[in-house]
């Protein structure tokens, strides 16, 4: 994924870099060099590079993004980021089923 890919993914699902951060499990200037490497590929960990090819599969139904970008925002007010994490996860095993 470039990084020009995954700004446009962070805008489908309505979050900002400080939250997909959190979601993500990196500090936000990681979120914002990924971004600013435009047409090159970003270098993610294994479950960050799942996480995201699961989002990314669902990249052509921005409603469904928006919807998750919400749950996700949600989570992290009110559970903090391991609820909005369990949030991505079972959102994309019910995509998978």
């Amino acid at each position: 994924m470039t990084g020009a890919e995954f700004r446009d993914l962070r805008g489908k699902l309505g979050l900002d870099q400080v939250v997909l951060a959190q979601v993500l499990g990196v500090h936000v200037s990681t979120i914002y060099r990924w971004e600013e490497l435009g047409r090159r590929a970003i270098g993610m960990n294994s479950i960050q590079r799942l996480l995201v090819v699961g989002l990314v599969r669902m990249a052509d139904s921005p409603a469904r993004l928006a919807v998750l970008g919400a749950r996700i925002k949600e989570e992290l007010v009110f559970g903090g980021v391991l609820p909005a994490l369990q949030v991505v996860v079972v959102f994309l095993c019910k995509e998978a089923a």
